[in-house]
């Protein structure tokens, strides 16, 4: 077979073209009147859809034979919908010949059953599986309308019925339409995108499908509501004091989009990177178009509205070469300045002989407490990578992993050198009269200081 036939019969182009062909036929189902009013070309796409269809059928016949081709269940509706089909093709050259078919109801039922063809591809392809369900809804409100125009029904209850049908049927095709749209971003679009050099951030990737997602919704709504003999805008009009209220209430959904594109476009942070604000520190799990998704420390999911990222100061700690700890080690008042000193040069011998820190430190005497001396000191630590994750989960794995070995190690040395700490138990009831007491963490506190 020459190499157009075959790109021409391929799987994804016979799909494309009868989805192409659901859509037209949804759209004079539910529009009888669309020829005459936008033109006759809606009947032609119609007409070479049903051709396309012809062909595929008769060069798989011709490459499998009959025989082989009708064992298949699929094959044979394929081939029985498009004979049926055909008659409609001698209509613009042979309208009397054609005349009986112009019945609403045969023609609806003709345009039924070739969509029928798309059960095929939603229930044998795997890819397509999340389409069966939008499927099955559009060809079930077909069905249910074409038996309500075969029942002999009041006018104003049939008239009724078709509105609904109408609005359920364009409904049901645009969550068939999303469900492609999803389909085509997972497969095609969103690789192709990370491909590129360089690649596109996986925000922005779901950014623009959440926003093609709420367009493709709101077009087909305001389609489904005309289908239905409704003015969209009228009936938001006509909500009033009611739709005033739901205006006001869409006002924090609004801003939270716009600041979640502002994040999206300036990019403070991305998916995968540590952040502070507020009381609030973690991994970014998402960024969505209303909230974003922090993964806590302690592996709360924690979902932040979009706003709260423009009126609040962000940390974005991954952004920085390194991570930076610094504390303070409170020795016993007894402790004399050789012993002093020899706790410094611990202190520095250990930053030395740590891997992850390898001599990025700093350590000094810091305070003559009233009943402590104090040492200051601080080391850096090189941000989480990809590449460490054998060893850490994360940023924030890392460092308490890194400080507590340093920690531990430390306070190993400085008892091996008999250097004493300063602990709580010695501070009680030893303070100044009219000063409350206070408890003084054992060691290694980063933050409690005496008052003066």
């Amino acid at each position: 077979m020459p190499t157009l036939f075959r790109t021409l019969l391929s799987e994804p182009v016979v799909f494309g073209v009868i989805l192409l062909n659901a859509g037209v036929l949804v759209m004079l189902d539910v529009w009888p009147t669309a020829p005459e009013e936008i033109g006759a070309w809606i009947l032609w796409v119609d007409y070479i859809c049903i051709g396309y269809f012809a062909l595929e059928v008769t060069v798989r016949i011709v490459q499998m034979g009959l025989g082989p081709y009708w064992r298949d269940n699929w094959n044979k509706l394929d081939l029985v919908v498009v004979l049926i089909s055909l008659p409609i093709l001698l209509r613009p050259a042979f309208p009397d010949v054609v005349a009986p078919l112009e019945g609403v109801a045969t023609l609806r039922l003709l345009r039924f059953l070739r969509m029928w063809r798309l059960l095929r591809y939603v229930q044998t392809l795997k890819t397509l599986a999340p389409l069966k369900w939008p499927t099955y809804a559009t060809l079930a409100i077909i069905s249910v309308l074409i038996g309500v125009e075969s029942i002999d029904l009041p006018e104003a209850v049939r008239d009724t019925i078709r509105s609904v049908g109408r609005f359920a049927e364009v409904a049901a095709f645009t969550w068939l339409f999303i469900g492609l749209y999803d389909i085509l971003h997972r497969e095609k679009l969103a690789p192709m995108l990370r491909r590129r050099k360089p690649p596109a951030d996986e925000s922005l990737l779901d950014l623009m499908a959440s926003i093609i997602r709420v367009l493709i919704a709101v077009s087909g709504l305001s389609m489904a509501f005309q289908a239905a003999g409704q003015n969209p805008l009228a009936l938001i009009a006509g909500l009033g004091i009611g739709g005033m209220a739901v205006a006001f209430a869409a006002q924090d959904a609004v801003s939270n989009v716009i600041a979640g594109v502002v994040i999206l476009l300036q990019r403070p942070f991305k998916v995968g990177e540590m952040i502070r604000i507020g009381d609030v520190s973690g991994t970014v799990d998402g960024i969505g178009l209303r909230a974003t998704l922090i993964t806590q420390d302690n592996e709360e999911v924690v979902s932040i509205p979009n706003k709260m990222f423009i009126d609040n100061s962000v940390v974005n700690v991954d952004r920085r070469k390194s991570y930076v700890h610094d504390a303070v080690l409170r020795l016993h008042p007894s402790t004399s300045v050789a012993k002093l000193e020899e706790a410094i040069r611990i202190i520095q011998q250990q930053c030395d002989a740590d891997d992850e820190i390898r001599g990025r430190c700093g350590v000094a005497f810091n305070e003559i407490g009233a009943y402590f001396y104090e040492l200051a000191y601080w080391y850096r630590v090189d941000r989480f990578t990809p590449s460490e994750v054998d060893k850490y989960a994360n940023g924030w794995e890392k460092m308490r992993v890194v400080k507590s070995r340093f920690t531990l190690a430390l306070l190993r040395q400085l008892e091996a050198a008999q250097i004493r700490l300063a602990l709580s138990t010695e501070l009680t009831n030893v303070t100044a009269p009219g000063q409350m007491e206070r408890r003084m963490e054992m060691g290694m506190d980063d933050a409690v200081r005496m008052s003066a």
